[in-house]
């Protein structure tokens, strides 16, 4: 059941994106461990929110938000993916940690294999740092990277990439873009 501070997130979420809404629950393979994820469509794209990693021990607390500017990406399983195994395993996210290979799990015909946690820039200061009835939240934004910013990464930091995606005007909310480098 979902605490006061998730509906408040969900609620929040669904404020600033607008359109239709949609929450469901994800299960691992295995239907042990189970995560909320709230879907909204408008016509700039589909966005999801996970609903409850605020919920498991990180420090800081964290959601995951995931946007794109179509909607025939499957953000949804992606995100439950990568929840789990911040649940599960332990996995750590931060601005600039990238879990390696996710993307490609559900999509190996696009270019974009990974994901790279970077602060949220769409909806400013709403949706940098929440307050809710347990404390503040830090959401994140996970993006897609391909093979060739993720060695650009490797050699030269996630700074000078996101450098090159603004001088160079690269939508990062559009799955189905080449490398940027």
């Amino acid at each position: 059941m979902p605490s006061e501070s998730n509906k408040k997130w969900a609620n929040l979420v669904s404020s600033l994106t607008g359109g239709s809404r949609a929450v469901a629950n994800y299960y691992d393979e295995l239907e042990t461990t189970s995560i909320h994820v709230l879907t909204t469509l408008n016509e700039g794209g589909k966005v999801c929110a996970t609903i409850g990693l605020m919920d498991v021990q990180h420090e800081p607390p964290t959601e995951i938000l995931m946007d794109s500017v179509s909607e025939d990406i499957k953000l949804e399983n992606i995100i439950s993916t990568a929840a789990f195994y911040i649940m599960k395993d332990g996995w750590k996210i931060s601005p600039g940690v990238i879990f390696e290979t996710l993307v490609s799990e559900y999509h190996p015909e696009i270019e974009l294999k990974h994901l790279l946690f970077v602060p949220q820039y769409q909806w400013g200061e709403a949706l940098s740092k929440v307050h809710l009835e347990q404390g503040y939240i830090y959401p994140l934004l996970a993006v897609g990277i391909t093979n060739e910013e993720l060695d650009f990464i490797s050699k030269n930091g996630v700074s000078e990439l996101e450098s090159v995606w603004e001088q160079n005007n690269v939508n990062v909310l559009n799955w189905h873009r080449g490398s940027s480098v």
